[in-house]
């Protein structure tokens, strides 16, 4: 007895369905396409910011709350976008906006505008792991 799904009649159907399956699996909608390559190294220019401040969390106690100093305006949207991928990078830190605090994580472009900044504002530069990047100790701060 022959199968019923043998019939030249569902041939197309399967085949369509076949198909339909395989392309689904190929396209990926937008709102998970980020997620499906999370295993894959990115080169992108956030990756690369918080790979900069990869060795600042160590440095200090989970559960400090420590200021932020950076060259962008406080009203700018590069400053909301260094703030908020610096936030991500430090946590379990608690990352206040602003640098009137005893440990203030300095995310500078480069080193000449770090070492202002320290000149400026006092303090001792206790952490520098990358270039523009440091933790500054002030002792005018309050704590």
């Amino acid at each position: 007895m022959p199968s019923r799904f043998a019939h030249p009649r569902w041939v197309p159907w399967l085949i369509a369905a076949a198909l339909l399956i395989r392309l689904a699996s190929l396209t990926v909608p937008r709102a998970v396409r980020s997620y499906v390559a999370l295993g894959q190294p990115r080169n992108d220019r956030t990756t690369t910011m918080i790979a900069r401040f990869e060795q600042i969390a160590g440095d200090l106690p989970a559960g400090t709350t420590i200021g932020y100093a950076t060259a962008a305006h406080a009203s700018t949207t590069e400053f909301a976008r260094r703030y908020g991928v610096a936030r991500y990078a430090v946590a379990p830190l608690a990352l206040d906006a602003t640098d009137q605090h005893a440990f203030v994580l300095a995310d500078f472009d480069d080193d000449p505008a770090l070492l202002m900044y320290v000149q400026r504002h006092g303090g001792v530069l206790r952490s520098h792991p990358n270039l523009g990047v440091g933790i500054i100790e002030r002792e005018n701060a309050r704590r």
